[in-house]
């Protein structure tokens, strides 16, 4: 190689590596600038924690709908208002897994209240067949507690009779109360007890079992306490029954659902409330059978969400205010420079906050809200019927205001109809907050509050 194309490979070489170093110059500077510089640089966004930008009309919308959502929430909790600004599964069969230990229950301590029992008087196989005397003592010790308004305290209760003979069937009967309590260990005041536990206070199996041992020097085992659980369930059936016909009388159901993982595999928990009454259902899909079952012949409204599956039900219905807000809102912080979508939200804005000044101060009356229904129609002419957007996300809100439209207003038009659907979300929380927990759940799940 020659001395001159030498020399030019090397002045390439040395102007590469002067180059490379003033990229790097650049580079350090510009990350220098970014420790303190990256908070106020729009051009500039972190991957875990994108910031949220927006315009000065988008700040101010952004404002609005989050104080229309946090009214929506503190107006259900202390009455502050508005300022502008499925079947039982089947049972295991009786006796432990192969291997598991066995358990030895003790006989209860404690004051024990003796109370005689009256004995059968007829076979239950030939009837009208008297039975015979005998000396054969039948008895079952059952313990239970006895609540007051300073707490709760344990009482041992043993049941004694006679049993009495039958010289046909050559078998003795137990007295009628024995032996309708012959398979319980605890009384059903010690079981409220611990469905309490579980229930409310979402207490683990092990943790109730301990503090049984530890408040009544008791045992039990996990299993026992989900056997509580299903016979609950199974005695209060007659209440779901009570409930279901108490929300149909009510004027306004509230609606919604959540998905539940049981075992791995996915559910969906139903809720059904009028404010007052609650009831749970429990399904395998996301189909809103159960929901046309349970609201067969209702003549009221239903307020729910914008899940699909609630337009085929065969009643009045009205949307939820909220969860449209919400969404808006968020799309919002998505196209934060967007003036087509500011100028949508802020239309939609002027409308729903007026409504909901009046509902502050008169209440969801129609006397009221009533003159309303001529700023809904001035909206649809000159937001959203006939109107083209170019943005697709505009185009979807269109798209729902033209949809719901009668049920998006249901509430201008009756009397207490709610706006929002965050009654069934606060009443499904209770059971949306344990999807992490092995929950077992026994078919229809009843509840009042």
């Amino acid at each position: 190689m020659g001395d001159g194309r030498r020399g030019t490979i090397q002045k390439k070489l040395i102007s590469y590596n002067a180059e490379d170093c003033q990229a790097l110059r650049i580079l350090t500077e510009e990350l220098a600038r970014l420790r303190t510089d990256a908070d106020s640089r729009l051009n500039v966004d972190y991957v875990d924690q994108p910031k949220r930008n927006a315009t000065n009309l988008g700040s101010e919308l952004h404002a609005a709908l989050e104080h229309v959502l946090l009214y929506a929430s503190v107006n259900y909790r202390d009455g502050s208002w508005f300022r502008a600004g499925a079947h039982a599964p089947k049972r295991k069969g009786p006796g432990a897994l192969k291997g598991h230990p066995a358990y030895v229950r003790t006989v209860p301590v404690g004051r024990r209240t003796v109370v005689r029992v009256v004995s059968k008087k007829t076979c239950p196989q030939h009837k009208g067949e008297p039975l015979q005397r005998s000396n054969r003592v039948a008895e079952k010790i059952i313990v239970d507690l006895s609540f007051a308004k300073t707490g709760c305290r344990k009482k041992v209760i043993k049941y004694l009779g006679n049993n009495r003979y039958c010289p046909r069937c050559d078998r003795y009967y137990e007295p009628p109360a024995i032996e309708r309590i012959r398979s319980l260990t605890f009384g059903h005041g010690f079981r409220a007890w611990a469905v309490y536990q579980r229930v409310i206070f979402r207490l683990p199996f092990r943790l109730i079992t301990q503090a049984m041992e530890e408040l009544f020097q008791e045992t039990a085992s996990a299993a026992s306490i989900v056997n509580f659980l299903e016979s609950f369930a199974e005695d209060y059936r007659r209440t779901e029954s009570i409930l279901v016909r108490r929300l149909k009388e009510s004027p306004f159901v509230h609606v919604d659902e959540t998905r539940l993982s049981i075992c791995g595999v996915d559910h969906y928990v139903w809720v059904f409330t009028d404010g007052r009454h609650v009831v749970f259902r429990l399904t395998k899909t996301r189909e809103t059978t159960v929901v046309q079952e349970l609201l067969s012949g209702y003549q009221g409204v239903v307020v729910s969400d914008f899940y699909p599956g609630y337009d085929a039900l065969p009643c009045r219905q009205q949307k939820c205010w909220v969860h449209l807000i919400r969404d808006l809102n968020d799309d919002l912080w998505k196209f934060p420079f967007d003036e087509e979508l500011q100028d949508f939200v802020l239309s939609v804005k002027d409308l729903i906050v007026p409504i909901l000044q009046s509902i502050d101060r008169w209440g969801l009356r129609t006397k009221h809200l009533g003159k309303f229904t001529k700023q809904v129609d001035r909206f649809y002419r000159t937001v959203i019927d006939g109107k083209e957007y170019a943005l697709e996300v505009t185009e979807k809100y269109q798209k729902r205001f033209t949809r719901y439209r009668e049920s998006l207003f249901r509430f201008l038009e009756e009397d207490d109809i709610p706006w929002n659907n965050n009654t069934a979300e606060r009443a499904i929380r209770h059971l949306a907050v344990q999807r992490r927990s092995p929950v077992r759940f026994t078919g229809v799940v009843p509840w009042t509050i």
